[in-house]
């Protein structure tokens, strides 16, 4: 019989998802910090793109980086690389996008 082996721990993981009018909000605790990702889709003479917006925590203080692309992945992509270019000026924490990619993915939000 092996031994057992402990499961790595998860950097990131989605601990709620609900929707919230036209959007679905996915709320991930990412190495202990909270982090909330609105997704939805365009409208009106935006049809066939796809907003995402991260929300640093969930108080109406929180910062919001949104960006907009042809497919959720690709938004959500945009909003990570706003973010890494952001972080400094607006005093926003490291967040491994890969790790909320991988999470969102999961629950087959993106």
């Amino acid at each position: 019989m092996k031994p057992s082996v402990p499961a790595p721990a998860v950097a990131c993981k989605v601990t709620t998802q609900y929707r919230s009018g036209q959007r679905l909000v996915y709320e991930l605790e990412n190495e202990g910090r909270v982090l909330d990702v609105h997704i939805s889709s365009g409208s009106g003479d935006s049809v066939g793109t796809w907003l995402v917006a991260a929300h640093n925590g969930r108080g109406t203080d929180s910062t919001v980086i949104a960006e907009s692309g042809t497919t959720r992945t690709e938004a959500l992509g945009k909003v990570g690389d706003s973010w890494a270019a952001k972080a400094g000026e607006l005093g926003l924490p490291l967040v491994d996008w890969s790790a909320v990619a991988k999470a969102l993915l999961a629950v087959r939000a993106i």
